[in-house]
């Protein structure tokens, strides 16, 4: 059971409303109906207050393994005692949340610069990108959206896990701070088609005409919203939001892809195998949580983390990042005008050429 999932059956349990709840515990209305609806997630502080308002331990609240009413393992006095003594390890986020329908361009993928020339700047990042993510040594990486450099990464000789885009780390978490790893979907999309039929009438008059009937077609769903909730190092509930959109604008100057039906076969096609990844990446976080639980008992030694570089280190990245964004697109600006401006001389030579033969002609007639 979610925790989402707890706090509404605990308030009811109790007979209270939503504004009762946001009452005893300090925050509006609004908030609590977020936290209910999954939508966001109380802090420590306000984790520890709906601890004890309702009498249950943290582990009853934050482990979605046990079921309200179970037995619990510790009394709220025990394990509020056994909080004081937990040290998280510390984290870093960057700031930079990923959403790969800015990541889907001329740094990452193919998005909005003709094809034949991104290709090439996208397949030098590439190679930078592989050479960089292959220097860090994780265990394991998977890759969110195959168009797009953009990783989810775990390091099990530290026991942390993180996004890794744009060549550095831009999120790391060790195990035992994951909360929860949720995913959900923009719903299908849909779109409407007209078809051509053809008809006879009988009657006074036999008819026969054609006429259109309008059909709808579903396809899958255009973006993602994932979220990471976690403790910092301070014990604040913390969240990591990415977006994995599957709409991308490819350029149709190269025959990518040249008709509508072409669009949303290749949107559905990214949409289904960014679906695929999640649901690993979900699998694997099931994995991360249980380790997470051995470390949190004693039963894994972990070691101190030293962050602190990483924040130099993901804003030269990122600033870095966004000047050969530019780059890329006033590259492929030059070249488009290059091409633009050959085209026209050709055009002008071929005008010339014709001019000249058609006076020619004329003299000859003469």
């Amino acid at each position: 059971m979610k925790l989402s999932e707890k706090i509404t059956k605990l308030r009811k349990i109790s007979g209270l409303s939503q504004e009762d709840l946001a009452n005893k515990v300090g925050v509006s209305r609004q908030s609590v109906y977020k936290w209910e609806a999954g939508e966001n997630y109380p802090d420590y502080e306000k984790l520890g207050a709906i601890a004890k308002l309702f009498n249950v331990s943290f582990n009853t609240l934050l482990d979605d393994e046990i079921e309200l009413g179970e037995p619990e393992e510790n009394i709220v006095s025990q394990n509020n005692s056994e909080i004081e003594k937990r040290m998280y390890r510390d984290t870093f986020d960057s700031k930079n949340h990923l959403d790969t329908s800015i990541l889907a361009d001329s740094q990452h993928g193919y998005f909005g610069v003709d094809t034949k020339i991104n290709k090439s700047f996208y397949n030098k990042n590439k190679e930078e990108f592989i050479s960089a993510l292959d220097k860090k040594g994780y265990h394991k990486t998977v890759y969110f959206q195959y168009d797009v450099l953009a990783v989810l990464f775990i390091d099990y000789s530290n026991y942390t896990f993180g996004l890794f885009f744009n060549n550095v780390p831009q999120f790391i978490c060790p195990f035992e701070n994951l909360i929860t790893f949720s995913f959900s979907d923009s719903g299908p999309r849909t779109s409407r088609d007209v078809s051509t039929v053809f008809g006879v009438g009988f009657g006074s008059n036999t008819t026969i005409g054609v006429g259109s009937v309008p059909t709808t077609s579903t396809h899958s769903p255009s973006s993602y919203y994932c979220s990471i909730s976690y403790f910092d190092k301070e014990g604040k509930m913390e969240t990591y939001k990415f977006t994995c959109s599957s709409l991308r604008m490819y350029s149709s100057h190269d025959g990518t892809i040249q008709e509508p039906e072409e669009f949303d076969l290749f949107t559905d096609a990214l949409s289904n195998n960014t679906a695929k990844s999640l649901n690993e990446i979900s699998t694997l976080f099931d994995g991360i949580k249980e380790i997470g639980k051995q470390i949190i008992n004693g039963n894994i030694k972990v070691d101190p983390l030293d962050l602190k570089d990483h924040a130099e280190e993901a804003d030269k990245a990122n600033q870095q990042a966004l000047s050969n964004k530019r780059a890329g697109i006033d590259d492929a600006n030059i070249e488009r005008d290059n091409r633009g401006k050959a085209a026209a001389i050709v055009v002008a030579l071929i005008s010339i050429l014709a001019l000249v033969l058609l006076v020619v002609y004329i003299s000859t007639r003469k």
